[in-house]
């Protein structure tokens, strides 16, 4: 995961998650197959931490020049799988899936 450094405008620092993944190299996957198993693997592999918030839908759409449904489709597989779970409202975050 590669984290951007935001300065806002009350002069506090926050930090926000970006996940970046090359789509250069998929070998022959679709584009929902290759980011579903990139988040698959960086979630079991503790890049992404349990709990942790995952890029909004349109926020990793514009991260990667890559459709929100193709997205959609990823999570809602990382979701029926159980690598990550939504809040309402509050957006996409990963499982704790234990060791």
């Amino acid at each position: 995961a590669i984290y951007l450094l935001i300065l806002t405008s009350y002069n506090k620092q926050e930090i926000i998650s970006m996940l970046t993944y090359s789509f250069n190299n998929r070998n022959g996957r679709s584009l929902y197959e290759y980011l579903y198993t990139c988040i698959k693997e960086d979630i079991l592999s503790g890049k992404i931490k349990a709990n942790e918030k995952l890029p909004s839908k349109r926020e990793m759409a514009k991260n990667h020049d890559i459709s929100v449904i193709t997205v959609e489709n990823a999570y809602a597989q990382l979701i029926v799988e159980g690598y990550i779970y939504t809040k309402e409202k509050k957006g996409y975050f990963a499982s704790d899936i234990g060791s």
